[in-house]
């Protein structure tokens, strides 16, 4: 293919944000680039299953594509992995694997290498996560690191508003999210702190009804707000008006939601899991915690809402990481010229 003609780009992963609202990394570095010998389709917008799979089919093996960048996921989500390799395969093409999975390690130890045995036959691999990297390259894989960026136009700093003794969560309602946990620790936080409030924001994925009948069960409500799903552009005013940031997730390969809250300043207190040890530091830009139990959560953060210096120096801190993931660093690592990554 000369250096003049049109190339076309396959993209396979969830792509849903004319359903679901937020747009994702994929989804927001194409709609940034504006190269007229680039084509880039995105594959799946669709929800349904059904329609999921044969839109899949039809990309894969049916359209004209010169590349394809698949989204590696566990779970049930790799059997497009699969697809998507046996297809570059069969077809010629070459393919592009990036690595987004936070539970990609556990999920290829339990299942006997499954992950690495198909990967090994993707032409070059690329991750957000040091964590994941530093997995795959102990197994004689290279990866390249290509951080998943963050309009800071979008989550502006701003600690003006910002009202005392509470906490923001944004996760999905999902088990590996730990939603049950942040209530725990709310209700073992209140005995200390009896105005304490949470806020609950992300969709239901299965433990809403259990999460509301908890909140119930242990006198919550009134210390407690479930907003569910809200449009992604609403979320800096939460994360700038609440005192604390609490990540209570079990797996994490990047964590956007913890670049979004230290874009805004919001001091965050997260479990130390996948990728966020390697990439935060413990009491400069974040409190990590080694621990999934409510009342170790909830005497640390009772600590740091009473100190304001260290809130102050940790919201700046972070801030200044987030400042490392703006969107106009990150474009230009995306090199589709040469299929080289730059980092």
């Amino acid at each position: 293919m000369s250096l003049n003609s049109i190339k076309n780009i396959l993209f396979i992963g969830n792509y849903l944000s004319r359903t679901r609202g937020s747009k994702g990394v994929v989804e927001t570095i194409v709609n940034q680039i504006d190269n007229p010998k680039l084509i880039f389709r995105l594959c799946s917008k669709f929800e349904n299953k059904l329609v999921r799979l044969i839109d899949f089919i039809w990309s894969l093996f049916f359209t004209k594509y010169d590349e394809v960048y698949v989204d590696v996921y566990s779970g049930k989500a790799f059997f497009f992995t699969k697809l998507a390799v046996m297809a570059s395969k069969i077809r010629g093409k070459k393919i592009i694997g990036t690595l987004r999975g936070g539970a990609l390690k556990e999920y290829d130890q339990k299942n006997k290498g499954i992950i690495l045995k198909t990967i090994k036959k993707i032409d070059r691999l690329q991750s957000p996560s040091k964590f994941l990297i530093h997995y795959f390259n102990q197994n004689n894989l290279n990866v390249n690191y290509l951080p998943n960026p963050i309009s800071l136009i979008d989550f502006k700093y701003n600690r003006s508003k910002v009202i005392d003794n509470s906490i923001l969560w944004v996760r999905a309602f999902d088990e590996i999210y730990n939603p049950s946990l942040a209530i725990r620790i709310v209700h073992k936080l209140k005995k200390d702190v009896p105005d304490v409030k949470l806020t609950m924001i992300g969709p239901d994925r299965g433990l809403l009804k259990e999460c509301l009948l908890l909140i119930d069960s242990l006198n919550l409500k009134n210390n407690i707000e479930v907003l569910g799903k809200i449009p992604h552009e609403e979320l800096p005013l939460y994360y700038q008006t609440h005192d604390v940031f609490l990540n209570t997730t079990s797996y994490e390969s990047f964590g956007n939601a913890l670049v979004e809250a230290a874009a805004c300043g919001i001091p965050i207190v997260s479990t130390s899991v996948g990728e966020i040890p390697y990439s935060w530091e413990h009491k400069k830009n974040i409190i990590l915690i080694n621990s999934f139990e409510a009342k170790v959560f909830s005497s640390i953060i009772r600590d740091l809402m009473q100190n304001n210096p260290l809130k102050t120096s940790l919201s700046l801190l972070a801030r200044k990481k987030a400042e490392q993931y703006d969107i106009s660093k990150i474009i230009p690592l995306w090199d589709f010229s040469n299929n080289k990554s730059r980092i």
